[in-house]
């Protein structure tokens, strides 16, 4: 494996008026090892703006069994993004999710949503079989 080194520092990326199609699209990533241990995430004074995007994710099929996420000793900085999802329509209707023997560790993870708010009427949420340990948390 080489080291690479990747700088993308003052990139402006401009996704208005983008149409994504990912209908019919199988993803398996079973058997995946993401190790992201000592990595640190600054993404402060960062703008994100998707208003008027189109995501279709229609008879999409999403396996991720198995899957090992490792995110031990990871900073992430996200202060003062502003993230605009006005006029956004998200389409996931006949999505098959399967996370069946996912362990998930988020244990001494400090989240702060204060002034947030979610609206997700009519979905349906299914987790049957889902191990998630939530210890020491600090919300």
């Amino acid at each position: 494996m080489y080291d690479v080194a990747l700088k993308v520092s003052d990139v402006a990326l401009d996704m208005s008026d983008v149409a994504l199609d990912v209908s019919n699209v199988a993803l398996n990533v079973s058997d995946v090892a993401l190790d992201m241990s000592d990595v640190a995430l600054n993404v402060s004074d960062v703008a994100l703006n998707v208003s008027g995007v189109a995501l279709d994710m229609s008879d999409v099929a999403l396996n991720v069994y198995d899957v090992a996420l490792d995110m031990s000793d990871v900073a992430l900085d996200m202060s003062d993004v502003a993230l605009d999802m006005s006029d956004v329509a998200l389409n996931v209707s006949d999505v098959a999710l399967d996370m069946s023997d996912v362990a998930l560790n988020v244990s001494d993870v400090a989240l702060d949503m204060s002034d947030v708010a979610l609206n997700v009427s009519h979905v349906v949420l299914d987790m049957s079989d889902v191990a998630l340990d939530l210890c020491d948390l600090d919300t």
